[in-house]
């Protein structure tokens, strides 16, 4: 499994989307030298389908910018049960067709998403990938801070890419849902000093 670099989150939006799928989107301070901002997704699937290792493996699906299939900018994860490893790319909706399988979806030319880390245990499957809020490609959908951030969803097997009438759906988030973590570490700093000088005021009344 390989190491996210990338620890301190200024913000994290949760989507839920069923009882067993959902996304956490972290974004993260803006990189030095660059206007962009970068965010990490995770996508979850707890109590995986009995059927997986039949299948081979599953894909997770989540679209950017759109209520909708079509028009949504969209990143496919695929998890390959015999290899035990994923992969995510970058994809376009720009039909209401089903193609036969993830192949015959239409790529974006710009492969703006950076595959992180996949990894199956637990009866859970997670994986992990990245890209900027900004990227400056017409084919994604650019994502702004405290954005309303309307959200397509599904997930499915390797043979085909038909969801069915229940594996997907859609959400709308607020992409900002936490105070940054600088905020957050300094109050943690300042209740420490606060206690620790109640115990210093403590021990001197006592002696």
């Amino acid at each position: 499994m390989m190491v996210d670099n990338l620890v301190h989150a200024e913000f994290r939006s949760i989507a839920n989307f069923t009882s067993h799928y959902s996304a956490i989107i972290d974004v993260f301070d803006t990189i030095s030298g660059d206007n962009s901002r970068d965010m990490r997704v995770t996508l979850i699937y707890k109590n995986l389908p009995i059927i997986l290792e039949d299948e081979g493996g599953m894909w997770l699906g989540i679209g950017f910018g759109s209520n909708t299939m079509l028009g949504a900018d969209i990143v496919i994860c695929q998890w390959d049960d015999s290899l035990q490893k994923g992969k995510c790319g970058d994809y376009i909706a720009d039909s209401t067709g089903h193609p036969a399988n993830i192949a015959a979806l239409p790529a974006d030319e710009v492969n703006n998403i950076r595959y992180v880390s996949g990894v199956k245990a637990d009866n859970m499957l997670e994986i992990k990938f990245r890209r900027y809020l900004q990227t400056g490609d017409s084919d994604d959908h650019q994502m702004s801070p405290g954005e309303q951030l309307d959200l397509v969803w599904a997930f499915g097997f390797p043979d085909r890419l038909y969801h069915g009438s229940s594996n997907r759906g859609n959400q709308t988030v607020l992409l900002d849902q936490t105070v940054e973590s600088g905020a957050f570490d300094s109050l943690c700093k300042s209740f420490t000093q606060i206690i620790f000088g109640l115990i210093l005021v403590t021990i001197v009344a006592i002696i």
